[in-house]
């Protein structure tokens, strides 16, 4: 459902993603350097999990430092319309 949401939110002109998509950088199954460190058992770990499925119904809206009250109003109200068709 989350993929849903975050497809609407961009329909509706404001970028939005699943948090919990493999294709999100901010995913930290995107993070290569854990690799690295050998942590396989890390991500089997149940706090990981959990928060993977937490991440999973998360959605990502990156915003600008220069918002100003009109533009968080028109957010606002997108996000509102989106949720009234879930």
């Amino acid at each position: 459902r989350a993929q849903w949401v975050a497809d609407a939110i961009t329909a509706e002109g404001i970028t939005a993603r699943c948090f919990g998509n493999f294709d999100n950088a901010r995913s930290f199954e995107q993070w290569k350097f854990l690799d690295e460190l050998g942590l396989e058992e890390f991500y089997k770990s149940s706090s990981i999990l959990m928060t993977k499925k937490y991440l999973s119904s998360a959605i990502d809206i990156s915003l600008s430092y220069n918002l100003e009250i009109n533009d968080l109003n028109d957010l606002i109200m997108i996000i509102q319309k989106v949720m009234t068709s879930v």
